[in-house]
């Protein structure tokens, strides 16, 4: 979301002179190029004036399109990209004669100018060639090669028998499995981490690193060609791409250092439970080479950097080859029916399969080559970059070309690559599913291909490997681990499994086929992906098939959405706007002068304005709330800020904030446009709708089915669902995000739709989640079409343009969760069933004397409200109001129960004495709660989950305490400075429910939380009744039932804890560090606990463990009634 409209309009003059300029320093680049003598480039496509080949460069799955450029001007092609030659080779004898042969000037990598920011510039797969390259690969090959792989070989085993029990149990997660085996495997081999579940802090770290990877893909950002950019602050429109930088530079810092630190802590102090393990040789090797005891830092983090690789080298293409090895075996039967013969005669019943038995495996051996063929992980490999000028072939190679192998094309060479067992089908759908084997019913045979006529491996046909694993010197290190891993995986789910096909309703085998996904790194579409929700089984597999979720399988390293993207491009689309923009906003500067003399009030006060950038270096980074409360101490509760043009307000006291946003409502209703909406399929969301006609609509829909009086027909359901959590959280605390979260959305699904949910793992619930989260992402002001709009029509392979392809991913989860269960209620109301929910009551309200034209505008009006009550409707959050709202200060209850235990029992014993054991609390009880309500209060006040509402726009000019404020200008109440202010509250920092209450009621005169938390004015949460009385049931509940005590430390002791807030641009979220944590003590006396005493982790926020234990009452059988 842009924070900032800046309605910039490029002057067409003002375009032709920067194009003219451009045109002509191209010329002068090339008229040089030109002079050069010597052997010519190799041929290619001819290039454009400006632009040079880009418009050649193919838009999807690229190494389908470089094999046509191949076919059209052979095997070298030779491309023109301003600033870095291109040069694709399609075959793999050429690729060899460069990359092996010539290695000592083609082993470096094209600059990635976002590594540093991404935490990637430990990765040395992509360090420029150099002596830090060479000290970092020369330790991990030390522990790599293939003389000491065989040192792993019993933590495979191990894991790789923990990981056919996980496909025995569960074989609809095989792609989870496959993670969590690898992660397990490399957690255990660098650092002795021994783990259980996917559950596992240690589990998460690895995640986090390899997702927060994957969402910064090289070339989505400008920041590649304007480097500049990396000062910006976050806020700033088109700088979103700061917060994603943090993000992934904090989830790769911590699998760098946190379970190194932990092994050496558990060195430090002598644990005897340690056992060898990779971190441990290299810091023995090290001590042992030098004949030191201390280690200096800058060796200490190359060891680091070592360890830390092992995850992200070589996890995604072995998860890659392991999907693709299940989808094989479902599309070629014979081909596991041959291989599992052969194990039936090698190994036998008895045993699984070892390392040992790799050379009497020979067909299994061919099988995973043929595999490592057919389904090329990396298409097109990681691009090497000459250093200098070389001769290819009779062409000339100049010194800066970049170097791309089409490897998919190399390995479907016929002549090298005779009598696949395997050939490639279109497109993969489905599920998996798979039972133990017959062993009995297997019969021998011999395998063509990588096989001799005797059955012995073949010699005259090229090993795959060699191709897939890299070049020269910047061949894969750890390709025998990988393929070790491979073989033991594949030979030992082939012995125990048999893979089949998905079956239908009726038991019947579907079809599936084949399809890779598009990117750099190429994976099988997802194979858990499957709806079967009644009547749209076919919908939803066609929207699953065109935004499968590979983003966990992509990281930044090496899955690049389009292959121009790796480029370091030197000419972009955004240099000219940002010419033609900074030419615009100097004149714009100029005529504000002018303009702001003539006027006759003065602009509110404010930080000194620089030329074009006005306060842009003034604004706060960090922490917005805080930055703009220091400016308001400074200069006044109303601040004027220039941002490139744009007028901002920042409004710092409640008296204002009403003033404009409540009294002044009818100018100060508008919002500023969003030019990302639309593309992302959220211009439905009437928080961001601009003021007006639509709005009203659907404000008033909204209205209709969460009004005060409406929401009470909500309480049955809210009850009823509550009950739901409550017992979920006594059994499985651990997961007491995902219990809180469910429970919301399982509530709106209940009363929008008339639709119950599974008691967990409900496939809609699970598509509004991935809705909010894709939302989420990329309404945040992290796409340059927030600053520039006419970047919305640039195509999605035009470098820095990716994001066109997420906006598609984006905008098809949100039509999914606006469609699908609209279509489901309509349908079950054509059957004549009893539907009784909210959105059919809408529906009966639509005149049957309408037109079709105003049918089909209500019916799309009903389902933007069906939207948006999942997503939220609030003025502080145009996706995740309600729901954030209400999860958020939960989370901080829970950890104010702990620092504030006296609040916890006075609550307690309110409700001891107003409900009693017997009975859990309901909304009848709420008026005789008046502690409760007043920690109701507190908590919106004391943790405020939307420091900054969404900014209002002003309509037209207007005058405030002496002030001019100019029409356009954007307002941005501090909503935490508001219900921080020590003038209202005494302690602000502290939590006092007290402060609400006198004569033992609530105090009227006391400033109410309620309004400011939920927005302002006409913009205020229309679903904030509905938030308040789930905020009020959920906290009774909670502390009625539950104790919530401090953690404690390895002593008995408690551990301290504090409130940290996430550093969100306009929501923010309880911050722990790793030890603060909640405790309690469940003593469960029923049927279903049978008298046993539980404990069990919960996590409640980032790095939040959190221990569940005994319920303050013995009989809690009520909760599951």
């Amino acid at each position: 979301m842009a924070l900032l409209d800046l309605g910039i309009t490029l002057s067409p003059r003002l375009l032709g002179v920067a194009l003219a300029l451009l045109l002509l320093l191209q010329l002068l680049l090339r008229r040089i190029l030109l002079r050069k003598e010597g052997l010519p480039l190799p041929p290619g496509p001819p290039g454009l004036l400006l632009i040079g080949n880009m418009l050649d460069m193919p838009r999807y799955k690229p190494w389908i399109g470089l094999h046509d450029l191949t076919k059209t001007y052979g095997n070298l092609v030779y491309l023109r990209i301003p600033r870095n030659p291109l040069l694709i080779i399609g075959d793999a004898e050429t690729a060899f004669e460069l990359l092996d042969k010539k290695s000592a000037y083609t082993s470096d990598r094209p600059t990635n100018p976002m590594a540093e920011l991404m935490g990637m510039d430990d990765i040395f797969g992509l360090m420029p060639y150099g002596e830090r390259w060479k000290r970092h690969r020369r330790g991990f090959w030390q522990h790599f090669h293939p003389g000491v792989v065989s040192k792993y070989h019993a933590a495979q085993n191990v894991q790789v028998r923990k990981f056919l029990a996980k496909l025995l149990q569960d074989p609809s997660r095989v792609k989870e499995h496959i993670r969590f085996n690898f992660s397990a495997t490399m957690l255990k081999i660098g650092y002795d981490i021994e783990v259980q579940n996917e559950r596992d802090e240690h589990i998460y770290l690895v995640d986090a690193a390899l997702d927060a990877l994957g969402q910064a893909v090289p070339g989505r950002f400008s920041i590649e060609v304007l480097p500049w950019l990396r000062y910006v602050p976050a806020w700033v429109p088109g700088a979103g791409f700061q917060t994603v930088f943090a993000r992934c530079k904090a989830a790769n810092d911590r699998l760098k250092h946190q379970p190194f630190d932990e092994l050496k802590q558990r060195l430090e102090s002598g644990d005897p439970t340690i056992n060898p393990c990779l971190g441990i040789e290299l810091l023995a090797q090290w001590k042992l080479d030098h004949e030191v005891q201390r280690i200096p830092p800058e060796e200490e983090d190359i060891i680091k950097n070592i360890c830390a690789i092992t995850f992200e080298g070589g996890a995604e293409t072995t998860f890659s080859a392991l999907q693709a090895f299940f989808v094989a075996m479902v599309l070629y039967p014979e081909v596991q029916r041959k291989a599992q013969a052969e194990l039936d005669t090698v190994v036998g019943p008895h045993r699984l399969p070892d390392h040992e038995d790799r050379l009497r495996l020979p067909y299994v051996a061919a099988l995973i080559k043929e595999l490592m063929r057919w389904h090329i992980t990396v298409p097109i490999n990681i691009p090497h970059k000459t250093t200098r000028d070389t001769e290819l072939s009779g062409y000339r190679v100049p010194a800066g070309t970049t170097v791309f192998v089409n490897v998919w094309y190399a390995c479907s060479v016929v002549s090298l690559f005779v009598s696949a067992c395997l050939e490639p089908s279109p497109i993969y759908t489905g599920k998996f599913y798979m039972i133990p084997k017959s062993i009995k019913t297997r019969k021998s045979f011999a395998q063509k291909g990588f096989l001799e006529a005797d059955g012995s491996p073949g010699t005259d046909i090229r090993d795959p490997a060699d191709l897939m694993f890299g070049f020269g010197r910047r061949v894969c290190p750890g390709r025998h681990f990988a393929e070790d891993i491979i073989f033991l995986n594949i030979a030992s789910v082939l012995h125990l499994l048999e893979i089949g096909p998905p079956v239908d309703q009726g038991g019947e085998p579907v079809q599936i086929t084949y399809q890779q996904s598009h990117g750099l790194l190429s994976l099988p579409p997802d194979p858990a992906l499957h709806s079967d929700i009644g009547g749209f089984v076919n919908a939803i597999s066609r929207l699953r098939n065109v935004y499968e979720d590979t983003s966990r399988f992509i990281p930044g390293a090496t899955g690049f959405a389009i292959m121009e993207q790796l480029l370091d491009l030197g000419l972009h689309l955004l240099v000219l706007a940002s010419v033609a923009s900074a030419l615009f906003l100097i004149s714009h500067e100029a005529l504000a002068g002018l303009w702001g003399r003539s006027r006759q009030y003065p602009l509110p006060p404010g930080p000194r304005r620089l030329p074009i950038i006005g306060n842009l270096l003034n604004a706060p980074r960090r922490h917005l709330w805080l930055g703009f409360k220091e400016l308001c101490t400074k200069y006044g509760d109303l601040v004027y800020l220039n941002i490139l043009g744009n007028h901002l307000v920042i409004v710092g006291s409640a008296r204002l904030a009403t003033e404009l946003l409540e009294k002044r409502s009818r100018n100060t209703s508008d919002r500023p446009f969003i030019p990302v909406a639309p593309l992302v399929g959220n211009d439905a969301a009437f928080s961001i709708m601009p003021y007006g006609q639509q709005w009203r609509d659907h404000r008033r829909a909204f209205w209709q089915i969460f009004h005060p009086a409406a929401t009470r027909e909500y309480r049955e359901i809210q009850s009823e669902k509550l009950r739901t959590f409550l017992a979920a959280l006594l059994e499985s605390p651990q997961d007491f995000q995902q219990h809180i979260r469910y429970n919301f959305s399982a509530t709106v699904m209940k009363l929008l739709y008339d639709l119950d949910a599974k008691e967990k793992d409900d496939e809609f619930i699970a598509k509004v989640e991935e809705s909010m989260a894709l939302t989420s992402e990329h309404l945040t002001g992290s796409h340059p079409v927030d600053v520039f709009p006419f970047l919305r029509h640039v195509p999605g392979w035009v470098p820095g343009a990716g994001f066109q392809y997420e906006f598609a991913r984006c905008k098809a989860a949100v039509t999914y969760v606006k469609e699908a269960p609209f279509a489901l209620m309509k349908a079950a109301l054509g059957r004549g069933e009893n539907v009784s929910c909210s959105l059919a009551t809408l529906l009966s309200r639509i005149g049957g004397q309408s037109t079709d034209a105003e049918i089909a505008y209500r019916e799309e009006i009903i389902k933007n409200v069906g939207l948006i009550a999942f997503e939220g409707g609030s003025d502080s959050h145009p996706h995740a109001g309600t729901v954030l709202q209400s999860f958020s200060t939960i989370v901080s209850l829970f950890l104010a129960m702990t620092l504030y235990p006296e609040v916890q029992k006075k609550a307690q014993a309110e409700l001891d004495a107003v409900v009693g054991p017997h009975r859990l609390p309901g909304f009848e009880d709420r008026d005789a709660l008046v502690y409760i309500n007043a920690i109701v209060k507190e908590a919106l006040r004391w943790h405020v989950v939307f420091p900054l509402s969404l900014p209002h726009r002003t309509i037209e000019d207007d005058i405030v305490d002496g002030y001019f404020i100019p029409a356009g200008s954007l307002i941005m109440p501090n909503t935490w400075a508001i219900l921080h202010d020590p003038e209202a509250y005494d302690a602000p920092e502290e939590f006092r429910p007290e402060r609400f209450i006198r004569d033992g009621k609530l105090d009227p005169s006391v400033r109410d939380p309620y309004a400011y938390a939920f927005g302002y004015g006409r913009r205020a949460c229309a679903g904030r009744h509905f938030a308040d009385e789930a905020l009020f049931l959920t906290i009774a509940s909670v502390l009625h039932v539950f104790n919530i005590d401090a953690p404690l430390d390895d002593q008995g002791r408690p551990v301290k804890t504090e409130l940290r807030q996430t550093n969100g641009l306009l929501t923010s979220t309880p911050k722990q560090r790793r030890e603060p944590a909640i405790t309690k003590s469940v003593e469960c006396d029923t049927s279903m606990y049978a008298n046993q005493n539980m404990q069990c982790n919960m996590v409640l926020g980032p790095n939040l463990p959190v221990l569940l234990g005994l319920a303050r009452y013995t009989e809690i059988s009520r909760l599951s009634a």
